[in-house]
This record gives structure tokens, C-alpha cells and sequence, in this order.
């Protein structure tokens, strides 16, 4: 039997990415022809990038590169804030050649946020049928149905997933979670 370790970083994009968001993207839509009208790339690149600058500084985290240890891109991941749900979506696109360590990044970036960023919940979304969709079924995320986001268009339907930090949920025999409630004051 054949174990591989992975090391995973998760870099912000940069100027000396646009060539590798640029491929994610291209081998991405090809990746799920039919589910995604076509676009210029290089365009889609660039204003990708510069989303993802203002929601870092504007939020402090956001998406970027997905890279091996050896500097293999393997897709994109991170965290987007969806104002529409109050919670992070946690995104990962991976390369096709990668698709099959999708539910190791998964954990990776499930790591990232509730050990290393301290969230409560992230939702995640994916397109139906997809490796990702699976991932996150078998990867503990509850199936919440099926959206459409509205500033991205409501032509596009996607399966709606969360998550909650169970390390951060209050048992009630555990005796160190608020127990008192003042039933009278809500009224």
C-alpha cells in the first residue's frame, strides 16, 4: 500500500498567479461543460482577482491558490463571506487531475476555519453531481437544498451545504454552557 502526504498552502493570489487562475479557470469550465455559459478567461481572471483583493481587505480572508508542497497548483479554495446567508462560504475548485484529493482539502480548509479562524459555520455549495458535491456529503456537510444567489444570477442552481463547528456547540451535561434563562424578560 502507497501512503502520500500531502502538504497544502493556501496562498492569496498575486500578480505571478494570473497565469494559474487563468488555467483553474479554463480547465474548470471545461471541467463542467454545460453548467457554465462561456466566458473570457483572461477577463474573468482579472476581475476575479480583484474581487477577491477587496473581500481580503474588506474581511481579512478570501480565496487564492491551492498549492502542493512541490508547487503544483491544485486548484482554488478559501473562505468568501455570502451576505445573503451572514456565514463564510468555504469554496474549493479543484483541477481535474486533482478531483481526487477533494475531500482531503476539504478537511484542510475545515481545519482553517474553525482551529485556526475560530468560525462558528460555513456553508459551502456546489454543482449537482459533481465530485465536490459528494465531498461534501461524505465529508459531514448538511444538505440544505438547492439555491440560486442572486447576485450571481438565478440561472444557476446549485446544492446548498453547512456546517457547524462542533467544538464550538455547548453540551448540556458538560455543565460550561449558559443554562439560565430568564423566560419572564422575553415577554
Amino acid at each position: 500500500m502507497e501512503i502520500r502526504v500531502l502538504n497544502i498552502e493556501l496562498r492569496h493570489f498575486s500578480d505571478r498567479d494570473n497565469g494559474v487562475l487563468a488555467d483553474i479557470l479554463s480547465r474548470f469550465v471545461e471541467s463542467v461543460n454545460g453548467y457554465i455559459a462561456a466566458v473570457d478567461i483572461k477577463q474573468t481572471a482579472a476581475d476575479l482577482q480583484e474581487i477577491f483583493d477587496k473581500h481580503r481587505i474588506e474581511h481579512g480572508i478570501s480565496i487564492g491558490c491551492l498549492y502542493e508542497d512541490n508547487g503544483a497548483a491544485l486548484g482554488i479554495g478559501g473562505f468568501h463571506y455570502l451576505e445573503e446567508t451572514g456565514v463564510y462560504e468555504m469554496v474549493c475548485a479543484m483541477l481535474p487531475e486533482h478531483e481526487g484529493i477533494t475531500a482531503y482539502v476539504l478537511e484542510f480548509l475545515e481545519h482553517q476555519a474553525f482551529a485556526n479562524l475560530r468560525m462558528d459555520k460555513v456553508c459551502a455549495r456546489a454543482l449537482p453531481g459533481t465530485v465536490l458535491d459528494v465531498c461534501l456529503r461524505n465529508n459531514g456537510f448538511v444538505y440544505s437544498g438547492e439555491r440560486a444567489f442572486i447576485p450571481e444570477g438565478a440561472d444557476q442552481i446549485w446544492n446548498y451545504y453547512e456546517l457547524e463547528n462542533e467544538g464550538n456547540m455547548v453540551s448540556a451535561t458538560s455543565g460550561t454552557g449558559l443554562i439560565y434563562s430568564d423566560w419572564d424578560a422575553i415577554f
